[in-house]
């Protein structure tokens, strides 16, 4: 009988493991899979992140102070982590201007993107 409980009891423990991935490997995923600007998406190519804005986006940027906005980031996953934050306000309306974001996954690796913007005609 008590051979029969700590059996069950190994039998329950390696279940658990199991059900929770006890491999311990940590995800490697650091990928931004949107980057939108004032509701305006902007392309990704590889690490780049682009956009050109015209006479017909100047809609997209009345009233803003300065051109610093805060971009909406999504990310591949949620326990990777960007810096600076996707909450922090930077000034996308200058032309030729590199912003850089870094993206760190679960496991420690990461990339970073620089998004580029070029202004046309306003």
């Amino acid at each position: 009988m008590k051979r029969l409980f700590i059996f069950s009891v190994l039998v329950a423990i390696a279940v658990g493991f199991a059900a929770c991935g006890g491999s311990g490997s940590k995800s490697s995923d650091n990928t931004i899979k949107s980057f939108v600007v004032n509701g305006v998406p902007y392309e990704i190519t590889g690490t780049n992140i682009t956009n050109s804005y015209t006479k017909t986006d100047e809609n997209k940027w009345t009233g803003l102070p300065a051109g610093l906005i805060a971009p909406e980031i999504t990310l591949s996953s949620d326990k990777a982590t960007i810096d600076p934050p996707a909450n922090q306000q930077q000034d996308f309306r200058k032309s030729g201007e590199i912003v850089q974001y870094t993206v760190t996954a679960e496991d420690g690796s990461s990339k970073t993107y620089k998004v580029i913007v070029t202004l046309g005609t306003l």
